[in-house]
């Protein structure tokens, strides 16, 4: 059975959960309820890859404490998610930390919060989990409420297209018009797109025409992957407004999305 040795980490002991008539080691009792909560996984269908990968997050999340999930307080989470901060781990890492941490925490309260109680004399806290040692993620500003509907967009994008004719600067007008409405049609990531360039377009590959995504989105931690994003409703006579000509120095952030 997988168990929890020193700190936390994730080993094999004997046995299950022990009798509470007997004596009884938290951290075995912690060790039975993490194998459990892998179990559940499984049940639920997740991949083999992604079982794995979630048991080893558990037992790193569980080798940054020195005391069972139960008594965890909010100093504890204060102090591991300082530790993580100061070795680089990015915020969505953090993030995955306490996620993990607080689906633990509350699968051992709702399944084992009475044998906790009865066998080690005291109640299942919160986790040390608060509005203060919450990791801010980007959609957490986000308005809350159902996404725009198609009649709005299409008044969006025609105010937008009708703006390019008038605009004092055609080139960069046409620029930002592009780069709104490539997205919605291409299925690209606003940080894929802005790292396009004329030489990713390629307007006669397949029916309608594919974007070369150079720096796709990372997955676990292998760096860009490079894919192909197909070119619908008319991507290609979108990017055509924009002049053809290379810019000289445009930001980063505003790059521009030529045509080919």
């Amino acid at each position: 059975m997988v168990g929890v040795g020193e700190r936390g980490g994730l080993q094999l002991v004997e046995g299950g959960l022990a009798n509470p008539d007997g004596g009884v080691d938290p951290w075995v009792f912690q060790a039975g309820c993490a194998e459990a909560f892998a179990r559940t996984w499984v049940v639920r269908g997740f991949s083999p890859t992604t079982v794995r990968g979630y048991t080893s997050l558990l037992a790193r999340v569980l080798g940054r404490f020195d005391c069972p999930v139960w008594e965890v307080v909010a100093e504890d989470v204060d102090e591991m998610l300082h530790a993580l901060a100061a070795v680089g781990l990015a915020p969505g890492t953090r993030r995955q930390y306490l996620q993990m941490l607080r689906a633990f925490h509350g699968f051992v309260a709702a399944r084992y919060g009475a044998q906790v109680r009865a066998v080690f004399g005291v109640p299942v806290g919160d986790g040390g989990l608060d509005r203060f040692n919450h990791v801010r993620h980007a959609g957490d500003d986000a308005a809350v409420g159902p996404p725009p509907g198609r009649e709005r967009l299409q008044a969006f994008f025609s105010f937008v297209r009708s703006q390019v004719a008038v605009a004092s600067d055609y080139r960069v007008m046409a620029r930002d018009y592009a780069l709104l409405r490539t997205p919605y049609h291409s299925a690209v990531r606003v940080s894929e797109l802005v790292r396009l360039d004329q030489a990713d377009v390629h307007p006669h590959l397949g029916p309608s025409g594919k974007l070369h995504v150079r720096f796709g989105k990372a997955a676990n931690t292998s760096g860009p992957r490079p894919r192909w994003a197909p070119m619908l409703e008319g991507v290609d006579r979108i990017l055509a407004l924009v002049p053809g000509r290379r810019p000289t120095a445009i930001p980063c952030h505003r790059a521009a999305v030529l045509r080919r």
